[in-house]
């Protein structure tokens, strides 16, 4: 198992959190269903590279009548877990590979005193997985 060590001046991150908790007040969430279309089409967005930028969310919101902020709230959830890997150290020799290029670590599982959180890579893996692995010749996304 890798160790790892995160840096404890993390001040910028708690301001992100404290704004995504303040955003989610604001937002009008989506039922099981929704989500997992959702889901289903931003998978679908990261296997094919298509940039989930402003104009990408506004366009599944439209689709899935669905409040944009939901959206945009998960891209600042998104971007924070992100910029936590810049916090990480993680101590081992172990060398990770997308094909032949070397890449970071996939991501880490985190706790604190609220519980374990994940903290991935998720468009570079997951467009690396739908592309290239099991989930590609059977068209899962």
């Amino acid at each position: 198992m890798a160790q790892i060590i995160t840096c404890e001046d993390r001040e910028d991150i708690l301001d992100m959190c404290n704004f995504a908790r303040q955003m989610s007040t604001l937002c009008e969430f989506v039922d099981n269903t929704q989500a997992t279309r959702i889901k289903r089409q931003i998978n679908a967005c990261i296997r094919e590279g298509i940039e989930l930028d402003d104009i990408t969310l506004e366009a599944l919101a439209h689709d899935n009548k669905c409040d944009v902020n939901v959206l945009h709230l998960w891209k600042l959830v998104e971007s924070i877990k992100h910029d936590m890997f810049v916090y990480i150290d993680c101590e081992n020799e172990i060398e990770c590979y997308i094909g032949e290029e070397r890449c970071d670590h996939e991501g880490y599982v985190l706790s604190n005193e609220y519980g374990s959180y994940k903290i991935i890579n998720r468009q570079g893996f997951s467009r690396a997985n739908f592309n290239n692995g099991l989930m590609s010749r059977r068209g899962v996304a």
